[in-house]
């Protein structure tokens, strides 16, 4: 599982509901587009080089919609799919700002069909899920969340 804070969450509860193991290799307070202290090309090559079996990807909240998030998802999307491995594209939950995360996930959608990625769109989620930000969810929220990504086809 990599990606921004919601990885990492989800990552937790997916450890509790898989039978597999489940690696978090996500970052609180990132992104794609941001300039950021964290190389993304460095961490998802790490993530590569311990030969997973799959890779998750939930990244996305804290970044804008324009041309830079769109070469961005695609740089870090490709040494997975270099690899071989099979590769997960979560939506971005959605928030108040529905325009944003609406343009977000046609870019990432778009990103995983490219290059023949599953993406995983996601439901609304109730208020009572989120934590008071009405971003982060609250330990039922990602239970929910990991429900929905473990069953998805």
């Amino acid at each position: 599982m990599v990606g921004d804070s919601l990885s990492v969450g989800l990552a937790a509860a997916m450890s509790r509901s898989s039978p597999e193991t489940v690696r978090g290799y996500g970052v609180v307070s990132s992104g794609l587009s941001r300039v950021m202290p964290v190389d993304w090309q460095v961490r998802i090559r790490a993530v590569v080089a311990t030969h997973p079996s799959s890779v998750v990807v939930l990244v996305g909240m804290n970044d804008t919609p324009d041309a830079t998030y769109r070469q961005r998802v695609a740089d870090f999307l490709a040494p997975v799919t270099e690899a071989r491995i099979p590769l997960t594209v979560i939506a971005v939950p959605q928030t108040a700002d529905a325009v944003r995360i609406d343009a977000l996930n046609r870019i990432l959608a778009q990103a995983a069909s490219d290059i023949g990625a599953r993406f995983v769109p996601l439901p609304r989620f109730p208020r009572a899920e989120r934590t008071r930000d009405g971003i982060h969810f609250t330990p039922c929220g990602y239970a929910h969340l990991a429900r929905v990504v473990l069953a998805a086809p």
